[in-house]
């Protein structure tokens, strides 16, 4: 969220660039979200995603009807802070509009949509989550995140598309890097297919896509396939984006943890073609 970010560059690109190396020839444009969303049109049940019309908030007493944006902006608006909303706004380059509420706040005042999630179904999250992509205040998006990460076991294999158009749709790092380890992570652990269509991510055009697929085991420990990691380093190797090269990293960093001597030895093996930035962000914690 906005309230803290390890990942976030200083100086960002401003316009489209065309990277041309050995291996790849790409039109990397600076701000992929800005395409206007479209969810798909309807639930399986048919109902129209986005305008359901439910009754009340989920509480954390276990009432079952969806949350609807009205609602969970009845219950943000009294911890927003106009200033507030004006600063984080401006961290986030003017992005995304801000109603100025700190995580805590933000997770305090939706704790009845969180235990809601826990125990919703797949069709009932992703209604919520288009609903909340829908709305132009960034507290939504991390609602709708907040939503999914906590009900991400009810997802389905074939909702890993659905859960792609966010990635894809108003996209930066404090919307991408949560649902890559707490949505898409899972969802591939519970469903070991879908690792190949982590395999087509890194190649994608979309570098919120690519980052996805480089960042989706992170908590995964040592159960992370390492082949499978350090294939997507190469892949990406070459990769002039700041933040691919930065998620390498930290994709490298985090495996060390469970694994370093693998991590060193692939950082010396490979460190003629990983960027500075990668090899720094991998390293940061490598003894001397």
């Amino acid at each position: 969220n906005a309230d803290a970010d390890p990942h976030h560059p200083a100086t960002p690109s401003t316009a489209a660039t065309t990277n041309t190396d050995n291996s790849r020839t790409r039109i990397t444009t600076p701000y992929p979200h800005q395409r206007p969303y479209t969810p798909p049109p309807t639930t399986q049940s048919g109902n129209q995603i986005g305008r359901s019309t439910p009754q009340t908030i989920a509480t954390v007493d276990g009432v079952t009807t969806t949350p609807s944006p009205t609602e969970i902006r009845e219950a943000l608006l009294p911890a927003s802070d106009v200033d507030k909303g004006t600063a984080m706004s401006a961290y986030m380059q003017g992005r995304f509009v801000f109603l100025g509420i700190t995580s805590p706040d933000r997770r305090r005042a939706t704790k009845p949509v969180t235990a809601w999630a826990k125990t919703a179904d797949a069709d009932d999250l992703l209604d919520l989550a288009d609903a909340c992509w829908n709305e132009p205040e960034r507290e939504f998006q991390y609602v709708a995140v907040d939503a999914l990460r906590a009900g991400a076991d009810a997802l389905r294999p074939g909702d890993l598309e659905r859960v792609r158009s966010y990635i894809a749709t108003k996209s930066w790092w404090d919307t991408v890097d949560g649902l890559a380890a707490w949505v898409v992570g899972p969802m591939v652990r519970a469903n070991p297919p879908l690792a190949a269509a982590m395999d087509r991510w890194i190649d994608d055009d979309d570098m919120w896509v690519a980052r996805t697929a480089i960042l989706h085991q992170l908590g995964y420990k040592d159960s992370a396939d390492a082949k499978r990691l350090f294939a997507y380093a190469d892949a990406r190797a070459d990769d002039p984006e700041f933040f691919i090269r930065k998620a390498l990293g930290w994709a490298l960093r985090q495996h060390a943890r469970v694994d370093p001597d693998a991590v060193w030895r692939y950082l010396d093996e490979n460190a003629d073609k990983l960027s500075g930035l990668t090899l720094r962000e991998a390293g940061k914690h490598r003894p001397d």
